[in-house]
């Protein structure tokens, strides 16, 4: 357990330093945050409370972020970042773009490829395990699914909603491509609040504006909060639609052992992403395609039955491990420079 959680740091360190060798405020801010990092993995490991921890983690992600788009503050220095959600509803543009780059000989300065294949091999490795560790939308939602203790609203844990997120998906790779821009990134993302979208004066630009803010209260607070399941992710972000369709080839996985499972029901109940549901014939829960490796259900199981295991055989302890450096790595690129903004920020205070 002190092995993985240092070798966590070692790897978190050294990626800090790549990072930030030139800035030196980033580069201790940003060590800190991976010793953080490696012990909320220490104290999953040691208490075996996985989700307790992710959640936190998790939160810490998506809360910096926001303040690293500045949504809090003003919209003038805030980046638009490269973004896996966009890049998923809009790979056939930049398919083309690849291609012509290529055609031209100037694809290595082109980043597309790059970052691409990056997160493609971060889904076979860690299946949907980047929703619920290194998402910042999905820290979002994620967070206001556990503020209560029972939803207020009941929603049966059907598949229903993660197939619609197929078709979404399809439309938003047409539609992009017919109109050779992001309709997602464009249209549907709470994120373009912090960023310049179209003259202000514009009707478009103000339906814009409340489509945004629309979509952010609905699919990102409201309905996660009443009713304790992830919704952006689950409906309409295009990313969330690709792991299920590599789940077969990804190696961690989390199994239910039917020999000493209840039938309770509670994993199916407690699951935020509508991936477990039972079986008609016996109503032994299944752990779908859809799962995202948050380890929910995991801690709700009164009879210890749901494991993490490697190839759904051989069971295994790696998850919480490899998830949780994959999404710290990743919040290495941001979150430094958050905490150092929200630290000026509240410097410039007058009390």
């Amino acid at each position: 357990m002190k092995l993985r959680s240092i070798v966590i740091f070692i790897v978190l360190g050294f990626l800090s330093t790549v990072i930030y060798y030139v800035n030196y405020k980033l580069l201790v801010v940003s060590l800190v945050w991976s010793g953080i990092i490696a012990l909320l993995h220490y104290f999953m490991e040691r208490t075996s409370r996985i989700s307790l921890f992710r959640t936190i983690f998790f939160a810490i992600l998506a809360f910096s972020f926001l303040m690293e788009m500045h949504i809090f503050f003003n919209q003038e220095n805030s980046f638009l970042p490269y973004c896996h959600i966009g890049m998923a509803g809009n790979v056939l543009n930049i398919g083309y773009n690849e291609f012509l780059a290529i055609k031209n000989q100037t694809f290595l300065r082109y980043g597309a490829l790059s970052i691409g294949i990056a997160w493609l091999l971060i889904i076979l490795i860690n299946g949907g395990g980047f929703c619920s560790y290194g998402c910042f939308f999905g820290g979002i939602d994620d967070t206001f699914s556990q503020l209560l203790r029972k939803p207020l609203i009941r929603i049966s844990s059907s598949t229903k909603f993660r197939e619609f997120q197929f078709a979404l998906l399809i439309f938003l790779i047409a539609i992009s491509f017919i109109y050779s821009y992001s309709v997602f990134c464009q249209w549907l993302c709470p994120l373009k609040l912090s960023c310049s979208i179209i003259n202000e004066n514009s009707r478009t630009y103000m339906f814009q504006v409340y489509l945004f803010i629309g979509i952010g209260l609905v699919f990102l607070v409201m309905l996660p909060f009443l009713a304790k399941k992830r919704f952006f992710c689950s409906v309409i972000c295009p990313f969330g639609a690709l792991p299920p369709l590599v789940h077969k080839f990804t190696p961690y996985k989390i199994t239910i052992d039917k020999s000493s499972c209840s039938k309770c029901g509670k994993c199916s109940e407690v699951c935020p992403s509508f991936a477990i549901v039972k079986s008609p014939k016996t109503s032994i829960p299944h752990i779908t395609r859809f799962c995202t490796l948050c380890m929910r259900c995991a801690s709700k199981c009164p009879t210890k039955s749901i494991k993490q295991t490697l190839y759904n055989r051989k069971e295994t302890s790696l998850i919480p491990f490899i998830s949780i450096m994959l999404g710290g790595a990743v919040s290495l690129f941001y979150l430094p420079n958050a905490i150092i903004d929200l630290i000026n920020f509240l410097c410039s205070l007058k009390i």
